[in-house]
């Protein structure tokens, strides 16, 4: 998992937003949640049969937990950026 997060931070080292979250980790049994990563607060919990999937597609999974998460910290600017279509741009760029 630790190669996984290094990628994860190299391919989005260019989306300032992401950068300064830290990477919070648990991971759990299938029978919660229907078996499907989630986030609470600051921390991903991905469910151990993730953690078994194919490298890249695990990182990708990743990297869209931690936009849910800098999306609760600044949603009012979220929010505006949905309804601009101008998200990618946002993240990149702050």
């Amino acid at each position: 998992i630790n190669i996984i997060i290094q990628n994860a931070n190299r391919y989005t080292y260019h989306f300032v937003a992401l950068r300064y979250i830290n990477w919070k980790l648990v991971k759990f049994d299938t029978r919660l949640e229907w078996g499907m990563p989630f986030t609470i607060h600051d921390t991903i919990f991905i469910p151990m049969n993730h953690l078994k999937k194919e490298p890249f597609e695990l990182m990708k999974t990743l990297i869209h937990e931690k936009i849910h998460i800098d999306q609760r910290r600044r949603f009012i600017e979220y929010n505006q950026l949905y309804i601009n279509n101008k998200i990618i741009k946002y993240i990149k760029n702050t």
